[in-house]
């Protein structure tokens, strides 16, 4: 991610930021109000406590520059709003995405009977097409040739942002520490995939950063293999009956990250001095993971978008009151794709039908990151379908030039993928007692 040096982001002259704030007051008062206001902020006493405090933070910053030259006077301020934040993060602080549908996967009842993954081929194939597209992504990241960022195509931005955009997770407090903070693993090479609130892992990328799967293709048999298992075991929590659309027999531990940031480090805390260290192992394997995949066992009609809007930003919830219901929810039991997630991270999220977004935890990145992430693997995932027709079609990643591409000779065959999905296996302990499940990506083969 190649980029001209920066300037330092200055400290704005002080008449400007009051300059500022006056014109953007004005239109949200009253005449009166905005007498008093300007008054107040113009005053000889104010004036001076500001300029003050401007002094200060030039002072700061002419430091700051001299230990960290490519760092901002907003950055700490801006890790301080979000870290020292105890109540969830959901609704509060996780903003979402919605992508567009893929007008190449068509979602018809034809498709659900006749499909390789039946029910689930929609799913299957955009969730494939789309984290192959990240893996890309993330391979130009790595490599440092991520295409640089502009204003208007003029202005050159910051690339730092995006090697914190995935390995990222926020931390909740350790005891006697007064915030959360942001780890990132910039070495990490595994996804986790979610399924009824069950956990599996598998590699995506190999020791130089290559994407293991070469195409989306070689990637949909994992992700169908998740599913068959999460079924086959009703859900996670120990066998009975498969569990129904947005309700799952496990215990849905990813239920933690939407508490405050206290309760969730007591529970971290407790896994931690756990005699038998597996589940903290498995929590250590979704922090370093580079993202969440999130597939819902649900669908949306093309009536039904608040309800798909609910669960891409907070999830749906379901909770059955009625002793009188017989339709087999459980009584006075949460069900919804709230189960289905993971707020310390940033989740791709594909339903049964193919609608597909991006949760992220913002204290990282800033939402044009992460706009600029989701316009590129919606086009990349577009462009991998044309690619099934002619190999001469633009890359825009890594900009080759389709001329160029189709003249140049063929690459040897990719080695066929050997990452297989893995179910973290669980040690019982009472607050997370269904295990993150780890099979083969063959039926009925386990571990």
């Amino acid at each position: 991610m190649p980029h001209p040096k920066l300037q330092r982001l200055p400290v704005p002259p002080l008449q400007d930021t009051l300059n500022r704030y006056l014109e953007r007051v004005e239109p949200l008062q009253d005449e009166r109000q905005n007498r008093r206001t300007r008054r107040t902020v113009l005053s000889a006493e104010n004036l001076d406590a500001l300029q003050t405090l401007h002094e200060r933070l030039q002072d700061y910053d002419a430091r700051l520059a001299a230990s960290n030259p490519e760092s901002s006077y907003i950055e700490q301020f801006w890790y301080d709003a979000y870290l020292l934040y105890d109540a969830t993060v959901v609704l509060n602080v996780n903003p979402y995405f919605q992508l567009q549908d893929d007008p190449t996967i068509k979602d018809t009842p034809e498709t659900a009977a006749q499909g390789p993954y039946r029910a689930h081929t929609v799913q299957v194939r955009r969730a494939a097409r789309l984290a192959t597209s990240v893996l890309k992504f993330i391979r130009e990241i790595r490599r440092g040739t991520l295409r640089p960022d502009t204003v208007r195509g003029r202005t050159p931005l910051s690339m730092d942002q995006y090697a914190r955009l995935f390995g990222s997770s926020r931390i909740p407090p350790g005891p006697g520490e007064p915030s959360c903070h942001l780890q990132t693993d910039a070495t990490s090479h595994h996804v986790i995939v979610m399924y009824r609130a069950q956990f599996y892992w598998f590699d995506v990328l190999d020791a130089r950063n290559e994407p293991i799967f070469a195409t989306p293709e070689q990637l949909e048999w994992n992700l169908y293999s998740v599913i068959m298992d999460a079924e086959a075991n009703g859900g996670g929590g120990g066998g009975g009956a498969a569990a129904s659309a947005t309700s799952t027999s496990a215990a849905p531990f990813g239920v933690f990250t939407t508490e405050s940031r206290r309760v969730w480090s007591n529970i971290r805390d407790y896994l931690f001095h756990a005699a038998d260290r597996t589940n903290w192992r498995n929590l250590k394997l979704i922090d370093s993971a580079l993202f969440v995949i999130c597939l819902d066992d649900v669908a949306f009609a093309a009536d039904q978008q608040d309800e798909l809007t609910r669960s891409m930003l907070c999830g749906t919830s379901h909770i059955n009151l009625d002793p009188h219901d017989l339709r087999g929810t459980p009584l006075n039991v949460q069900t919804g794709t709230c189960l289905n997630r993971w707020y310390d991270k940033l989740q791709l999220i594909v339903t049964k039908n193919g609608q597909a977004g991006i949760n992220f935890e913002h204290t990282g990145v800033d939402g044009h990151t992460v706009l600029r992430l989701a316009t590129d693997i919606y086009t990349d995932s577009i462009l991998s379908f044309a690619r099934g027709v002619t190999k001469n079609v633009l890359d825009i990643f890594g900009g080759n030039d389709s001329a160029v591409a189709a003249a140049a000779p063929p690459p040897p065959p990719p080695p066929p993928p050997t990452s297989s999905p893995s179910r973290a296996s669980s040690s019982g302990a009472p607050t997370i007692s269904s295990s993150r499940r780890c099979t083969s990506p063959r039926p009925a083969s386990r571990t």
